[in-house]
């Protein structure tokens, strides 16, 4: 039987926490614990393996443990899968960067991450789109008169034309919710666009005592606007968006060379 590792999940400040509940990934009987290393302490649990494979519920495992403990405080997430061989080798990755630690982990304190992502729906906004474009609707039908062969050139303008028209209405929509969010936000990162119908994606760091308040700002712009547009908001989040430091954590004799805290 392979000797167990430590898998790791994130580094905290050393202070008394309750017992961490939530199962550990990769083995939901494992416990939790956190080990401490001077003024900082790192959450891990143990597992007998070279490689903690990426499925959902390992995924969701992992999430689950930085979600309790962000409860009690600020934390610096790790991405998943990230492993030391033992306790010692811990030490060797985050003593050399306690002092960077410690301030990104001051710089957190009070804070939290919030991903808001808003969508259109759909049909309302084409009917929006033609008719601040009437020469797109009028284009468009003269088309359904004509063969595919007939029309595949003008077919092919008349996309290039609409994907204007939608970028346009993306920018100017975006804008206007930023404006509804700017009052909340220490920092913000913008976030991939999942589809056509999705014109705002981002993550923002706010304080912790105006979460609230956003959440009820955001659900007042989706309520101005009844079945035309859906908005989501997650929070609190790890603040994965807004914590950057590379740890060597080969230094922990880990197999894997290195990973991006």
């Amino acid at each position: 039987m392979e000797e167990a590792r430590l898998y790791v999940y994130a580094i905290i400040r050393n202070a008394a926490r309750p017992p961490i509940k939530a199962p550990a990934v990769a083995d939901p009987n494992a416990a939790v614990w956190i080990e401490t290393i001077g003024d900082l302490a790192v959450i891990v649990s143990s597992y007998a393996g070279d490689e903690i494979m990426p499925v959902r519920r390992n995924a969701i495992a992992h999430t689950r443990v930085l979600e309790e403990v962000l409860s009690g405080g600020p934390l610096l997430p790790m991405r998943f899968g990230v492993m030391v061989d033992h306790v010692d080798g811990l030490k060797r990755v985050i003593a050399p960067r306690a002092r960077d630690l410690e301030m990104l982990l001051d710089d957190l304190d009070g804070r939290v991450e919030v991903g808001v992502r808003a969508r259109w729906n759909e049909d309302v906004i084409w009917k929006e789109i033609v008719h601040s474009h009437p020469a797109l609707g009028r284009a468009g039908n003269r088309l359904k008169l004509l063969s595919k062969g007939e029309s595949y050139y003008d077919r092919i303008e008349l996309g290039r034309e609409v994907e204007a028209a939608i970028k346009q209405k993306r920018l100017l929509e975006a804008e206007k919710l930023q404006r509804f969010l700017d009052p909340f936000v220490v920092r913000q990162k913008q976030l991939n666009q999942t589809d056509d119908m999705t014109f705002f994606h981002t993550a923002v760091l706010v304080a912790e005592a105006d979460e609230p308040a956003l959440f009820e700002a955001v659900t007042r712009y989706e309520a101005a606007q009844p079945d035309r547009l859906f908005l989501k908001v997650i929070s609190p989040v790890p603040a994965y968006n807004f914590v950057a430091v590379s740890l060597d954590w080969s230094a922990g004799e880990s197999l894997r060379a290195k990973e991006t805290a």
